[in-house]
């Protein structure tokens, strides 16, 4: 009979284990299936308003800055901000050119916001206006006054009338009102 008592002792460590291995096995089982879960949980928790809304902001800024980049680099518009006053043809044609290019160099990161033809077009819209002020100061002797170059330009663009500028900024518009529905 000393054996009951031995018997009743290892059935009571047992149940005690058994109800143990049943609390570990739910907690363990719940613990692993929320752990499954959690991307799907973080994912439809993150708010991603925030995020697309940054990125709207951040491409419309894009679009701004290239929008000003295109008007600012327009031949009249150049012109308007660079007057030729007391330098002669060489150095307001140097201005000019090294204006373009800061402009240009100033807003070359945009790009990544854009699609790559928008941002062909709008390179383009550059060298259309360099091409402009090269073609208006062929044929002037570099030491004459910049007045005669600034008069070139403004000729060759009334004849051209809408430039590679508006082009370009159209072209922005329509890519913006595309991204936008």
């Amino acid at each position: 009979m000393d054996l009951m008592p031995a018997l009743l002792e290892v059935l009571k460590f047992a149940i005690a284990a058994l109800i143990v291995y049943a609390i570990l096995k739910d907690l363990l089982k719940n613990y692993f299936e929320s752990r499954a879960a959690l991307p799907q949980a973080v994912q439809q928790t993150t708010p991603t308003q925030p995020v697309n809304d940054n990125l709207l902001t951040i491409r419309l800024q894009a679009y701004e800055r290239m929008a000003l980049y295109c008007e600012r680099i327009a031949p009249e518009n150049l012109l308007m901000r660079l007057r030729p006053e007391g330098v002669n043809v060489a150095e307001y044609k140097l201005a000019l050119m090294l204006n373009i290019r800061q402009e240009y160099e100033h807003n070359v990161t945009q790009q990544i916001y854009l699609s790559s033809q928008l941002w062909q077009i709008i390179k383009m819209a550059g060298e259309d206006t360099l091409n402009v002020i090269a073609h208006a100061s062929e044929g002037l002797d570099n030491k004459s006054d910049a007045r005669q170059l600034h008069d070139n330009i403004i000729s060759i663009s009334g004849q051209r009338g809408g430039g590679a500028s508006e082009k370009a900024l159209q072209a922005l518009k329509t890519e913006v009102a595309s991204f936008l529905g």
